[in-house]
């Protein structure tokens, strides 16, 4: 089916700074992609391997647009997945992309959690904006309109444009397709994630308990997260970048929570405390938000319209699932479009299409859940030895399992 031709809408996983100008990137105009997001980015790669076409549109300004670098993404079941969809050559590099790049891993770690009042382990754990998206009269092509005016015509369209997915409004309905808020009035929680940089002893201290992550858990309901999050030279550790995502029970309405912060240090043991009081008072760090939302069974006409990523399945981070569940997506839909493009014996595209969004919502729909249960587990200490962290640790639950049987 040499006419058949994909539309990816997003390539990165966080929304566009305000008032960015729109653009677009085409399987046949070679860019650099390396400032981009994951879904949209990883499935353009999967199809590209596959001799499948596409185009991809994302609404930041350029591939140069700066976006802050501030977040660590964990692979952890999904290997597997990712090497098989990735191109040879990719694969061979993705080392490149660890924050620490210099850093060999074991073929198993584990993310350990202590306790923040004594040290003690806990346990070993781009300008094209979119406006509207249509099915053609006959339900075998579908259109996508952009802000600009201009449109596209492709044989499936995927939203892969993160959290608050446009691709999802316009396919649900804003009163279905929106995510909620990870804290409530009723259950607050303050989210901080920042990226910081320490002196090359502070640096090098930070770095003793483990070379990669750790974190901590406090009796009154707070969660310390420490990780390098940029090495760009292994000799030099002033030149180390360190992420910093840190959670408590409570509430805010300042935009810098450094104070608070600070408090906390007082409450805990090292390395944690430093890594806090290591910070410059004219640090700012703010405070995020974080959302979710439930996948559902939904009308995908046809099978002209699906989402993947972020735009499929938000999650909070607390289990570190996110980039797992991407990469299965595409892995997934891949196989699915592979067989409906199949000579001569080639399933129904809707047919295909439906098996993928039900396969999404049972593995991923299974996740959002228990990550959603993880974060308020890890922050009320009376139920943290019952989180899914301790209990399931990272593992792919049994939906996911199936897939990686399949690579």
């Amino acid at each position: 089916m040499a006419d058949f031709h994909v539309l990816i809408v997003g390539a990165g996983r966080l929304p566009p700074p305000p008032l960015a100008p729109k653009s677009m990137l085409s399987a046949n105009t070679p860019q650099s992609y390396k400032r981009y997001g994951i879904t949209g980015l990883l499935l353009a790669q999967a199809l590209k391997k596959a001799n499948i076409t596409y185009t991809l549109f994302e609404a930041e300004v350029s591939a140069e647009a700066y976006r802050p670098r501030q977040w660590g993404l964990s692979i952890h079941w999904s290997t597997p997945l990712l090497k098989r969809i990735l191109p040879e050559d990719l694969w061979e590099r993705v080392h490149e992309a660890q924050c620490d790049p210099f850093y060999q891993n074991p073929e198993v770690e584990n993310l350990n959690i202590y306790d923040g009042t004594t040290g003690q382990k806990m346990n070993h754990m781009y300008n094209k904006k979119l406006t509207s998206i249509a099915p053609s009269e006959d339900g075998k092509t579908v259109t996508a309109t952009f802000e600009d005016g201009s449109s596209y015509t492709g044989s499936i369209l995927v939203g892969a444009d993160g959290t608050n997915s446009k691709v999802r409004h316009l396919l649900l309905g804003e009163e279905k397709a929106i995510a909620q808020p990870a804290s409530t009035p009723e259950k607050p929680f303050v989210f901080t994630n920042s990226t910081v940089q320490y002196k090359a002893e502070q640096a090098l201290f930070l770095r003793q308990l483990h070379p990669t992550f750790y974190m901590c858990l406090h009796p009154e309901g707070g969660l310390f997260w420490v990780s390098p999050q940029d090495v760009p030279d292994q000799n030099d550790p002033s030149t180390w970048k360190f992420q910093l995502f840190m959670n408590w029970r409570g509430t805010t309405d300042r935009r810098n929570v450094l104070p608070e912060l600070k408090v906390w240090a007082s409450k805990l043991v090292d390395p944690w405390k430093s890594a806090i009081e290591w910070l410059s008072d004219d640090e700012v760090i703010e405070t995020q938000k974080i959302a979710y939302w439930y996948p559902i069974e939904r009308d995908n006409w046809g099978g002209r319209v699906t989402l993947a990523g972020d735009a499929a399945h938000p999650m909070v981070p607390f289990r570190g699932q996110g980039l797992s569940h991407c990469i299965a997506d595409v892995t997934s839909l891949l196989a699915q479009l592979q067989a409906h493009l199949q000579d001569n014996s080639g399933m129904p595209l809707a047919a295909v299409i439906n098996e993928y969004d039900a396969e999404v919502v049972a593995r991923a729909g299974d996740e959002v859940k228990t990550s959603l249960q993880t974060m308020e587990f890890l922050m009320t200490w009376e139920l943290v030895e019952q989180s899914p962290s301790f209990k399931r640790s990272a593992d792919p639950n049994e939906a996911a399992m199936k897939i990686i049987g399949k690579a």
